[in-house]
């Protein structure tokens, strides 16, 4: 069962798929003092596709394979981290089906009441999602399409969804590696936070790795002027050679993160 909430920032692991890649990234997470308990949570990010409800087979190695698969992941994450389902809506109709379908073990039984929503979905399937799961959370995934059109664009597609979204990620990379633009990102941050306040977190993805993580980190913090958003990663904690999931890269990752946090705060140089 899972009792974390989505309304405190969390440091973001997504792409997760198999239970032997699970445990260790928990103990991680724990060592790094991310739990239920604490100011920041760890994010399990499970990538969901039509498949799962549709009988067909994705072939996204990122991807979980099957809804058995994606409970049990969600039942072991429990109380340690915040599971978080990932579905690429892609514009298709049938999205709130599709999302509705998946979540309804996970829902019933508590197992993950949490997804991110990476497309533009329409505000008719994102009340349709809400009327069949009430207590959903749900994370609003900033595409590049979007920022392009510039802070306005971004402001104007939130508020549609007002109420809706707990949680809005800036996110230029989609999983793919591309860096976030710091300057850009900050501005969108500060209009969502002076537009809608506490009713939202907001977070930042795009190209974080075990490389850069601790200077971005300490940057965003100083020129925000508070460490009060999550951190969201994929590409960069995989291995170059086959696309897996990489412990190393995970570990040094999510050090780097909290000793971004840290360094801000006292001042010091990384």
């Amino acid at each position: 069962m899972s009792s974390i909430s989505p309304t405190k920032p969390y440091v973001g692991v997504t792409g997760v798929t198999k239970q032997e890649e699970l445990e260790p990234l928990l103990q991680v997470f724990e060592q790094h003092g991310l739990h239920n308990s604490a100011y920041r949570t760890g994010m399990v990010g499970f990538l969901a596709s039509k498949e799962l409800v549709t009988g067909g087979s994705s072939t996204n190695p990122r991807h979980v394979k099957d809804l058995p698969s994606l409970v049990k992941l969600a039942e072991k994450t429990g109380t340690r981290a915040l599971p978080v389902v990932h579905y690429e809506t892609n514009g298709e109709h049938e999205f709130a089906t599709h999302l509705i379908n998946i979540f309804h073990d996970l829902y019933r039984d508590h197992l993950c009441r949490t997804a991110q929503i990476n497309g533009t979905p329409s505000k008719k399937e994102i009340e349709r999602i809400l009327e069949a799961y009430p207590e959903m959370q749900l994370i609003y995934q900033v595409r590049p399409t979007l920022m392009k059109q510039g802070v306005v664009a971004v402001l104007d597609e939130i508020d549609q969804h007002r109420g809706a979204f707990q949680h809005v990620l800036i996110d230029p990379s989609c999983g793919q590696g591309k860096d976030i633009v710091i300057d850009e990102a900050i501005k969108i941050h500060v209009a969502l936070k002076r537009t809608f306040g506490s009713d939202v977190i907001v977070g930042f993805a795009g190209g974080f790795n075990r490389q850069n993580a601790a200077q971005r980190v300490c940057t965003l913090v100083r020129n925000l002027s508070h460490p009060f958003f999550s951190v969201d990663a994929e590409k960069g904690l995989r291995s170059e050679m086959n696309d897996q999931l990489s412990l190393p890269h995970v570990q040094g990752y999510v050090q780097g993160v909290m000793a971004g946090f840290r360094t801000a705060r006292t001042g010091r140089t990384i």
